[in-house]
């Protein structure tokens, strides 16, 4: 067995010796009796969805509601004659999920704002923006998160609508600062998640569709007009 570098930690009131690494020539502890505990996994996962969004025009205001796996990706519909100006307010929930072992704080959250989309900090307490635009909290920078447990924060962030900006806006989070107490780095590849939401000009297809249905309805009648006609006519022929 090679030792490379130990130090003490103290936690629970106990100081223990912690190596940075430790090799076993045949990856067994069962007959290593010198109190020996296999390194614990700490795993914060980062989930982040879309809750809600509110879209305020001259056609009204309408509200849509998502769950975790459906805010993943929204999709908004308006009209075109409604678009210009219109308001589209995004909430979004950012999750962060003890998957590991070992209980843990989230220092710090950083979203990475589009551009298109705007901040602001009446509507986000606990929220700032850095100098280079991202967005950091830090609410739960003191809440231990123990494994099992799962802590959440929210967004709120908007987007005025003109004819230039339709189309896809992807928005993503990631950790950027954790905490243990046993100074284990975090998993790899779970601390960042993006959410999306398109917005698109209705078709009109609904209406559409209708006035085929109107439009066939009145070539029928003219049809079956032409038809008794022609009976009748030819009745009176006879």
């Amino acid at each position: 067995m090679l030792n490379s570098k130990a130090r003490t930690v103290t936690t629970g009131g106990t100081t223990l010796a912690q190596t940075d690494s430790l090799s076993l020539a045949n990856g067994s502890l069962l007959d290593i009796n010198i109190g020996l505990i296999e390194n614990q996994v700490f795993d914060l996962t980062l989930d982040k969805f879309i809750s809600r969004v509110t879209v305020t025009n001259r056609d009204g205001t309408r509200v849509h509601n998502y769950d975790r796996q459906s805010g993943q990706f929204a999709k908004i519909d308006i009209r075109a004659r409604a678009l210009q100006g219109t308001q589209v307010v995004i909430e979004y929930t950012i999750e962060v999920e003890n998957e590991g072992q070992v209980a843990g704080y989230v220092r710090s959250i950083r979203d990475l704002m589009p551009p298109d989309l705007v901040f602001s900090s009446e509507l986000n307490t606990g929220w700032h923006q850095d100098n280079s635009g991202n967005l950091i909290n830090t609410e739960l920078a003191n809440t231990r998160i123990e494994p099992g447990g799962r802590e959440s924060v929210t967004l709120i962030l908007t987007k005025t609508m003109t004819s230039n900006n339709i189309g896809l806006t992807s928005n993503a989070a990631e950790i950027l600062e954790y905490y243990n107490e046993y100074s284990i780095p975090n998993a790899k590849g779970n601390s960042q998640s993006t959410a999306d939401i398109i917005i698109t000009i209705a078709t009109g297809g609904a209406v559409m569709y209708i006035s085929i249905i109107i439009g066939s309805m009145a070539i029928l009648g003219g049809g079956i007009y032409l038809v008794n006609k022609k009976v009748l006519v030819g009745r009176g022929n006879a």
